[in-house]
């Protein structure tokens, strides 16, 4: 059974808030890269290089 079923509806609430602004100013992978990924388009992922932000597309 997967962890977040035995939460309480009060800390899985938390827990969704405390993701989405993770990912409103993004440091998941290495890069750090902090762009608004809930502002991107779906399948558009950022490679921070010396010329700073480029767009990646994705198959997803």
């Amino acid at each position: 059974m997967p962890a977040y079923l035995s939460l309480s509806p009060v800390d899985l609430r938390k827990r969704a808030i405390e993701a989405r602004d993770i990912l409103k100013c993004c440091t998941l992978c290495p890069k750090q890269c902090r762009v608004d990924m809930l502002a991107i388009e779906r399948g558009v992922f950022f490679m921070v290089g010396d010329t700073g932000l480029e767009p990646v597309t994705s198959a997803v």
